[in-house]
Order: structure tokens, then sequence, then C-alpha cells
């Protein structure tokens, strides 16, 4: 009988153990949790009640992240189909707070696996939730497959959110050194009966095909050729904001001279990092980032239009 594995997880994470297998779930109150069914909180499954309570938590709540209403956290779900499981789901998340090993709290650890199946690798670890801290070009997470009779696999991203501008995420085939957009399409490959820990990754990778790639890379002074910088790969065509990661720069091209009031830069858990709010009324504008750390950030305009946001990848070099 084939098996369905998908994830539907929302904002902070702690860890629960039900029938030996340890999975993230999301909850937003802070209370005092002493035994709570898991369906109040939008986990349904087989389950019987008694095996269906979270148990107390010896942590200290203080300890667990909040964020709200709005997570603003990029997330990736890549999907993996082969013929003894109809889909298995696992989740990235990009947390500045976590690394790039494990991290309690953020990472879960897969304890049931099926005779087809995918999962992340930690130190040799098989989990289905992994965070890191951030999403740099050229960035690598190892993915580990196992197959027990072969046949032909399939992965791709069955979803994205809070996606980061400029960046595509790749299925990488380390043996063959090749590279596959698993956004646009499907990979599929049969493969021999056996475990693949040592073939692929996820990589991260500038999208070939926004004109964001070719800015960034090119001066940014007041003097910027006007026609390369009304390229369209912002949220708005009025004001279209990108970093240039050659010299640790945020540019604004206001080709419609919109009044911004301010211009505020926030880390993905919603810390305000930086703050401009004197001199931005002109076409052109660089603000100097002060070779803020690698990462990703939202950057944030308030005009006479409204409120303009857009994430950026800031990659000092």
């Amino acid at each position: 009988m084939k098996k369905s594995i998908t994830l539907a997880l929302l904002s902070c994470y702690f860890t629960t153990t039900i029938n030996s297998t340890t999975i993230n779930s999301s909850f937003h109150r802070t209370e005092n949790i002493e035994t709570t069914p898991l369906n109040e909180i939008g986990f349904n499954n087989n389950y019987s009640k008694e095996s269906c309570e979270i148990k107390k938590l010896n942590t200290d709540i203080n300890s667990l992240q909040y964020f709200g209403t709005e997570d603003l956290r990029p997330k990736f779900r890549i999907g993996f189909n082969a013929p003894q499981i109809d889909h298995r789901q696992l989740l990235l998340t990009i947390d500045e707070n976590t690394t790039d090993g494990f991290d309690w709290g953020y990472d879960a650890e897969i304890y049931e696996i099926f005779e087809d199946d995918m999962y992340w690798l930690i130190d040799q670890k098989k989990y289905v939730i992994q965070a890191t801290n951030s999403a740099t070009v050229n960035k690598e997470i190892p993915l580990g497959i196992i197959t027990a009779e072969g046949g032909t696999i399939s992965i791709t991203v069955d979803a994205i959110e809070n996606p980061i501008e400029g960046i595509t995420i790749y299925l990488k085939d380390k043996e063959l050194n090749q590279i596959y957009n698993i956004q646009q399409t499907p990979y599929e490959i049969t493969l021999s009966a056996g475990e693949y820990h040592n073939k692929y990754a996820i990589v991260f990778l500038i999208t070939d095909s926004t004109e964001n790639d070719d800015l960034s890379d090119e001066d940014s002074s007041d003097e910027m050729d006007e026609e390369n910088s009304n390229n369209d790969f912002n949220e708005s065509p009025a004001l279209i904001m990108y970093p240039n990661n050659t010299n640790a720069t945020i540019c604004i091209n206001n080709k419609d001279l919109i009044q911004i009031n301010g211009i505020i830069l926030y880390s993905t858990t919603g810390q305000k990092i930086q703050y401009w709010k004197k001199n931005l009324n002109s076409k052109f504008l660089t603000l100097n980032t002060n070779k803020q750390q690698q990462g990703i950030y939202l950057i944030k305009a308030t005009t006479e239009k409204g409120i303009i946001t857009k994430r950026i990848l800031i990659n000092s070099k």
C-alpha cells in the first residue's frame, strides 16, 4: 500500500512525540500546555485520542519563537514520488536563528522510512523538516533517497512561501555535476535499488531569467543607465528596489518621483535593522547597508502611494 506524507506547518515550531515519531507542529498560544489534543491545533490523523496528546514540554516557554500573525520566513516544500510511496513532502525553512546542523525545535527527524522515500541528511541522520540560516548562492542542502526495488522517482517543488527575489532552487546531481530547475519541471529518473546519500542536493542559484541578477552586479551610482534600471522585477513598477552585493548597498529606482517618507530594513524575524528617513526623494537612491551579514531581509518603503515591501537577499562580497 502506498503512503502519502504531506506537511502542514505554519508559524513557530515545537517538538511533540507521537508513537515514537517526532514532528514539528504549529502553535500560536503561549499559555502553559499540559495535554492538548492535536486536532485542536490543526493536526488530523488516525491516531488514538490517548496518543494524540501533547506531552508537557520540559523547556522554558519563552524559548519558543513567535512570529505574530505573519511568518516572513521563506519556506520551500519539496515533493517526492516513487512506486512505493504516493507522495513525500519535505520542508526547508530559512531562519536566521538556525544553523546548517541540527537545531532543536526547528528540525524534525524522520523515524518511519518507507520502501521508497526521501529525506534531508544532517550528520547522516534523516529529517523531514530542516531549517538553515541563509539561502546564499551555491549553498547546498544534502538530500537522501532510498528505493527498495528501484524504479522511476520524481522530485519537484510543491510550494514556496515568501519567495526570495532573484533566487531559484535547483536539484543538483553531484555525481554528474548537473543541475535541474525543479521549480519549473519535475526531475524524473529511473534508479536501481539502493540508498543514495551522496548523489543529490538542493542548491540555491541566481534566477537566470531575472533582470535583477544583471543589475545587482552593475554600478549603482546615480548615473546608472535608466533603460536597465526600468526593468520591472519588483512588486511595484513605480518603485524598484534591489540589492547591489558588490558594494553592500540597496539601489532604488523611483522613476515617477513618488514621495518616500521612510525606508526600513527588517530581518525575517521582524527585527528592525536599519532606518532611512532623509534625502529619499530623488530619482535614484543608493542606501548603504553597513555590510550586513548575508541573509534574507525585508525592505519596506512608506510612500504617498502606500507601503511597498520586497524580500531581498544580501550576500556581501
